[in-house]
């Protein structure tokens, strides 16, 4: 009785580590698929009505009329394209970076610096690697 518990129990957990093995192996294919370059996340059809959705594509001149400047950042892949836009009024002695989310745009930040421009907040927007005019990771993965 003793014998056929044991083996009983040896195949549970044999089967609950096939079990977890298969979960983790599922997550971590779904997982690599959401941060890589094409995933699910990145077919989104770009608009230039509304600069407050999450699908605008244009310059902060285009979408609001809001003076900017384009700079670059330093990164180990290369220069990232950013735009500089000065608060409304002040001396914009304040800074907020924006960074957008995975499969996500620089404009997305738009409803952000809407509101940190008229508090005199000078707003960084800048793309990363894997981003239209950005450089490309070797891996794919942003």
């Amino acid at each position: 009785m003793i014998r056929k518990l044991s083996w009983l129990v040896a195949a549970l957990l044999l089967a609950l580590a096939a079990y977890c093995g298969g979960i983790g192996w599922q997550l971590s294919s779904g997982l690599k698929q959401m941060v890589t370059v094409g995933g699910p996340f990145t077919n989104r059809t770009l608009q230039t009505r509304d600069p407050l959705t999450l699908d605008y594509d244009g310059d902060p001149q285009r979408a609001f009329g809001w003076p900017f400047e384009s700079v670059s950042i330093a990164s180990e892949l290369g220069p990232l394209p950013a735009w500089v836009i000065p608060p409304a009024a002040g001396a914009g002695d304040i800074w907020m970076v924006y960074t957008h989310g995975i499969g996500g745009r620089r404009e997305d930040g738009y409803r952000v610096a809407s509101v940190a421009r008229p508090l005199g907040i000078t707003t960084l927007l800048y793309a990363y690697r894997n981003d239209a005019g950005a450089p490309r990771s070797p891996d794919g993965i942003y």
